[in-house]
């Protein structure tokens, strides 16, 4: 199968969404690189010192490339350590994928909006969360950062296809149905990464679900079909 791309988590910082948001992390009017909000730390205009505070993702299911994105406006000091973490959590592993703010590399800060890319180091069918912390010391503050339009993208098989590992293929066979073809154990998890189903296919199994879109997990190939009515 030729894999295709596809957008495996996108957020427009318009509505809360399912991102738990620990101290001063809300949605602000006050800058967006779209639409109308963005995701802002502080009070007003301003950070405060000595903050540590998170805004933590949905789980996500990954495929194969998994790639981070998202925009980013920064307004710090040029001394102290003022940033903000990005990291990607994997049940007890942990990954910084960058820093940005203060103390770091100045030479590459870019203070106004800016779009930041990064790879996110953990395999197909892991399920993650996306992490970003902000953190001040206890010296001056600025206005500090804005993050908007986080998307995770990725590489999916077809509609249908063949798992070559576990010998067994998949097709939509109807608007709300699954076959599977084969011998082995697929486990089928929904966008937001809760496994709904696992299978053990004798040979041949056909499975009924609601309308969505589904991931199939079949040993280390992740294939993504749709469902509708």
């Amino acid at each position: 199968t030729i894999p295709v791309g596809f957008t495996l988590f996108e957020d427009d910082a318009e509505i809360p969404g399912d991102w738990l948001a620990r101290g001063y992390w809300h949605l602000s009017e006050r800058r967006s690189h779209s639409g109308t909000y963005s995701w802002y730390c502080g009070v007003d205009s301003f950070y405060l010192n000595n903050m540590d505070d998170s805004l933590l993702s949905p789980p996500l299911i990954l495929s194969s490339p998994p790639v981070l994105s998202f925009y980013a406006y920064l307004r710090v000091t040029i001394y102290g350590n003022d940033g903000l973490y990005v990291e990607v959590l994997n049940g007890e592993k942990s990954e910084t994928l960058d820093y940005i703010g203060s103390g770091g590399a100045l030479k590459d800060l870019v203070f106004g909006w800016a779009p930041y890319t990064y790879s996110i180091p953990f395999p197909p069918g892991d399920t993650i969360r996306l992490l970003f912390r902000w953190v001040s010391d206890s010296s001056d503050t600025s206005e500090g950062i804005y993050i908007d339009d986080i998307k995770v993208n990725g590489m999916v098989v077809p509609e249908s296809g063949y798992g070559k590992e576990s010998k067994i293929s998949f097709s939509r066979i109807n608007s709300g149905s699954i076959a599977l073809r084969g011998e082995g154990e697929v486990d089928i998890f929904d966008v937001c990464g809760r496994k709904v189903k696992s299978v053990k296919v004798p040979g041949f199994s056909s499975i009924v679900l609601p309308p969505g879109v589904y991931f199939l997990k079949i040993q280390e190939e992740i294939a993504k079909i749709l469902l509708v009515r």
